[in-house]
C-alpha cells in the first residue's frame, strides 16, 4: 500500500477508474446494460487519461484486470447454467411418463446447481459492487489497492 502526494485531480481520476466499472448498475434498470459494459467505463477512462499521471495508469491498469476478471468468472458460471440447462431440457424432454427415481434425483441436483449458480452470480455482484467502492475510496486517498482474485492481463 502506497501513500501518493498527488493533486486532487489525480487522485479523482483515480478514482472514477474504479468508480466507472459500476456504470452498468442504473442502466440495469432502464434495461439498457449489457454484458461487459463494466470493462467499458475503466477502459476509457484509463485510455484517455493513463498517460497524464501514473497513479491514474496504475489504477486502470488494476481496475480493468480486476473487471476481465470479474467478466471471465461471470461467462464460466453463465457457461455452467447453459450446460447444466441443456442436460435438465434434455432429461425432462427424454423422461418416460413415469420418470424413474434416478431420472428424477438428476433433475433436481441439475435444478439445485442452476440455483447455486444463480446465488453465486448475486454474491460475485455484490463482491464487484463492494471491492470497487472498496478500491475507489482507497484511490480517493491516494493509496494503490489491489483486487482479490484477479488474474493480471495488464502489467
Amino acid at each position: 500500500m502506497r501513500q501518493n502526494n498527488e493533486s486532487q485531480e489525480v487522485l479523482n481520476w483515480g478514482m472514477w477508474t474504479h468508480l466507472s466499472s459500476l456504470i452498468w448498475i442504473p442502466l440495469m434498470f432502464v434495461g439498457l446494460s449489457f454484458p461487459v459494459l463494466n470493462i467499458v467505463g475503466p477502459l476509457l477512462v484509463w485510455l484517455y487519461k493513463r498517460k497524464d499521471h501514473e497513479f491514474i495508469d496504475e489504477q486502470g491498469k488494476e481496475s480493468l484486470n480486476f473487471q476481465l476478471s470479474f467478466t471471465l468468472y461471470n461467462f464460466i458460471l453463465a457457461l455452467i447454467l447453459i450446460v447444466v440447462g441443456v442436460i435438465i431440457g434434455l432429461t425432462l424432454i427424454t423422461a418416460p411418463d413415469q420418470p424413474t427415481d434416478a431420472q428424477a434425483g438428476g433433475t433436481l441436483f441439475g435444478l439445485g446447481l442452476v440455483g447455486l449458480s444463480f446465488l453465486l452470480a448475486i454474491i460475485l455482484a455484490i463482491a464487484q459492487l463492494i471491492l470497487v467502492i472498496n478500491a475507489a475510496l482507497k484511490a480517493k486517498k491516494g493509496e494503490f489497492y489491489r483486487y482479490p482474485l484477479t488474474i493480471r492481463f495488464l502489467r
